[in-house]
């Protein structure tokens, strides 16, 4: 099983939602099942026939990237915008744009992989809230609870394997 998560708001989830699900079904049967697992974000809307957007703004994208590469990069919006000569209001317009999700929930969406990796790698949920920049591992729950609708201690309990790549 597969979950793939798409902000309900954006443009990918309105793409997907009117996949016919019969076309949807075609697409994922393509490749064998195990290849499944190796696919990153651009290749899951390539099969799912949802099309990616470059972002047009160089200014966004090197938020993007650092972020991507640090996840606890900026503390604030405004951190964000000084560094890229934006008001933080401009930053957040332009991110929101291009990215499709406001900056902050971009950023938790970024520490979830960091906790993901942690957890999959052994790691105690302690050590993942750590790396990650919460303050506790109770501030990892309910964070992760109100993203996924559940606790990922549950999750852990229920017996589900996290495999992140």
């Amino acid at each position: 099983m597969v979950f793939v998560y798409l902000d309900a708001l954006g443009d990918d989830f309105l793409q997907l939602k009117n996949l016919e699900g019969s076309s949807l079904r075609a697409r994922l049967s393509l490749p064998p099942v195990q290849a499944l697992w190796t696919l990153n974000a651009d290749q899951w809307c390539d099969l799912l026939g949802v099309q990616t957007r470059n972002t047009a703004d160089n200014r966004v994208a090197g938020v993007v990237r650092a972020i991507d590469q640090d996840p606890l990069a900026f503390t604030h919006l405004a951190d964000a915008a000084a560094r890229v000569g934006l008001s933080p209001s401009r930053l957040q317009s332009l991110f929101r744009q291009s990215v499709g999700m406001p900056f902050r929930r971009y950023r938790v969406w970024r520490r979830m992989a960091v906790v993901l990796r942690v957890v999959s790698g052994g790691g105690t949920l302690t050590t993942a809230a750590f790396e990650a920049g919460f303050s506790s591992s109770a501030h990892l729950s309910s964070t992760f609870r109100a993203m996924f609708g559940l606790t990922l201690s549950s999750l852990i309990s229920l017996g589900s394997s996290i495999e992140f790549s």
